[in-house]
């Protein structure tokens, strides 16, 4: 349908928001900043819809490579950690609309930040893993180069 990969210009604008929410969210619960958290929570809630947008478009430009060998095997751990990274920003998404409702206007508690906390670091050691195997198949494997 398409005569040129749909996944790599879409998947910049998805890790730009993820990151983007993980570490304005973080900073502004380090140092309770409102203005960083209105920032991150801005971001989290484009980050989960551009990554589903960006693994629809991987899935189906690595539609028409066989899933055979160490190159199938990349595509299929970058596919997981991918589907592990959109996964953990709609969960993080879920934790800060609990927050907006049962928390609003109250300190929050203690175990609520640090679980926040980890899973804000978790999506972005998974952004880190995804891009690294993603990275491998295009710089080392050339797929989806043309």
């Amino acid at each position: 349908m398409f005569d040129f990969p749909l996944h790599p210009p879409l998947v910049h604008f998805a890790l730009a928001a993820a990151v983007g929410a993980s570490l304005f969210e973080g900073l502004g619960l380090l140092l309770r900043r409102p203005v960083l958290r209105q920032t991150g929570g801005h971001l989290l809630v484009l980050a989960p819809f551009l990554l589903a947008v960006t693994i629809a478009a991987g899935l189906y430009d690595a539609d028409p490579v066989p899933l055979r060998g160490e190159v199938g095997s990349l595509i299929v751990l970058h596919r997981n950690l991918g589907f592990g990274t959109g996964a953990t920003y709609l969960v993080a998404w879920l934790f800060r609309w609990v927050e907006r409702r049962w928390f609003a206007g109250r300190a929050l508690p203690g175990p609520f930040v640090v679980l926040y906390g980890l899973l804000l670091l978790t999506g972005l050691t998974l952004i880190l893993a995804t891009g690294y195997y993603g990275g491998e198949l295009v710089f080392k494997e050339g797929v989806n180069v043309g």
